[in-house]
């Protein structure tokens, strides 16, 4: 029963700015004892699950414009979906990259705390990265979401907000996009690496999937329409804790 709590709470916060959830579905299954081998596929059918509907949720009340989409989503997604492959092939157990991503994780968490609770009406000036600057984006975005078995907005969503590239509810938007492309070829890679033999999820796979479609459409109606700026700001801050957490000791 708590598990499923933990599941249901995870897809619940995490699809407010736009996320699937897939580092707190594996942080959860880790600390539930869930068999290793099970937990990354599980992940990422669950990821695909809630990202479907945060992005007809977020594109759908029209936080992602058609410039966003030719000009950054597009172009992103077409260098980290082959970036991903590559990543998902990689054996990496490097204990100090691990470290060094929990630690960038948890002081961009510390980032948003505090951004979130300082009252600040300066107008933003939102700018589109460069070409280059987002090819290089994708690359490394799509590795570290291959090696992670994550969706990877667990790293672009900060990375957009705190360098203004996008304003708050459109980088959901956008990364529930990226997300759902790059947990579909997660699974994609999965299968060739297992030589296409039918994929083992963890028991009660139906179960998960209703539970994490109900909580991510309540999540993220909310987040689209009526929680503020500094409140899904929080929600992030926790988020990438969470994220740091799993990396680190998970």
């Amino acid at each position: 029963m708590l598990y499923f709590i933990g599941i249901a709470l995870i897809a619940f916060l995490y699809s407010i700015v736009g996320h699937a959830g897939a580092s707190g579905y594996i942080a959860c299954m880790v600390i539930f004892d869930k068999p290793v081998s099970l937990i990354k596929p599980t992940a990422l059918i669950l990821n695909l699950a809630a990202s479907t509907l945060n992005s007809i949720r977020f594109c759908g009340d029209g936080h992602l414009k058609k410039y966003i989409l030719v000009n950054f989503l597009i172009p992103i997604l077409l260098v980290s979906i082959p970036s991903t492959i590559v990543g998902g092939n990689l054996n990496i157990t490097d204990t100090l990259l691990k470290y060094f991503l929990s630690l960038i994780l948890f002081l961009s968490g510390i980032r948003f705390l505090i951004t979130s609770l300082i009252k600040n009406n300066t107008i933003v000036d939102y700018k589109l990265p460069s070409k280059i600057v987002i090819f290089f984006t994708g690359l490394i975005l799509g590795l570290l979401s291959g090696i992670t078995g994550t969706g990877g907005g667990i790293f672009l969503t900060p990375l957009s907000i705190l360098l203004k590239w996008m304003p708050l509810k459109t980088t959901a938007a956008a990364s529930s996009i990226f997300i759902f492309f790059n947990s579909l070829v997660g699974i994609i890679t999965w299968q060739t690496i297992n030589n296409f033999s039918k994929i083992n999820f963890i028991s009660n796979i139906f179960l998960h999937l209703i539970v994490v479609l109900f909580f991510a459409f309540c999540g993220s109606s909310l987040g689209s329409k009526t929680f503020d700026d500094n409140f899904i700001k929080k929600i992030i801050s926790f988020i990438l804790f969470l994220a740091s957490f799993k990396l680190a000791f998970a």
